[in-house]
């Protein structure tokens, strides 16, 4: 479940994605890594005409999380610009685009968005405990 909502954001999508579509973000050769999925969710918001993701997964075992987690990170990093670390996230770019993935409370979250300060806050408030 996904608690967290941006100030001032408005709603506009949410939903699974599905272990199918997980493959399809990982990309070619990936269903090892998905075939441990056990769900998830995303959200969307408006933030001032910007737009931020939150996509919470969870895996059946952490085994599973632990084949996810690199696959997930080295897609992001094959097509973004790394750019360090805040608390349990690995931060990558491709402006204005910005892109975070980290686990956090046994899953993994990802958060993306084209607004600096909504992702940050964003950041701030998923990698408290």
């Amino acid at each position: 479940e996904i608690t967290y909502a941006p100030a001032g954001g408005t709603l506009v999508n949410e939903g699974v994605l599905g272990e199918m579509l997980t493959r399809t973000l990982l990309g070619e050769g990936s269903d090892a890594a998905a075939a441990g999925w056990g769900g998830d969710r995303f959200r969307v918001w408006d933030v001032g005409g910007r737009s931020l993701l939150v996509w919470r997964s969870v895996w059946d075992s952490p085994m599973d999380l632990a084949e996810f987690k690199p696959a997930l990170l080295g897609r992001l990093a094959a097509e973004r610009t790394p750019g360090g670390e805040r608390g349990p996230f690995r931060i990558f770019a491709r402006p204005p685009w910005r892109f975070a993935a980290g686990e956090v409370a046994g899953g993994m979250v990802l958060v993306s968005s084209d607004d600096e300060r909504a992702f940050d806050a964003a950041l701030a408030a998923l990698a408290r405990p």
